[in-house]
């Protein structure tokens, strides 16, 4: 089944020049294109998001 493809730069999102998603049903593809602070900001909200949803497993260092 073929979807409709929409696509954004992170910028403009944060910028609220675009939009994000509608609704739980889209789905959020992040591509890293080697900038680090990007990468690092991705990682501490997906970290946020499954610490508040109570998803994964801590891991002892």
């Amino acid at each position: 089944m073929a979807g409709t493809f929409l696509f954004s730069e992170l910028g403009e999102l944060v910028l609220g020049r675009r939009t994000g998603r509608a609704d739980a049903q889209q789905v959020t593809f992040f591509k890293s294109v080697g900038l680090a602070v990007q990468d690092a900001v991705a990682a501490r909200v997906a970290m946020e998001n499954a610490a508040r949803l109570k998803l994964g497993q801590e891991v002892a260092w």
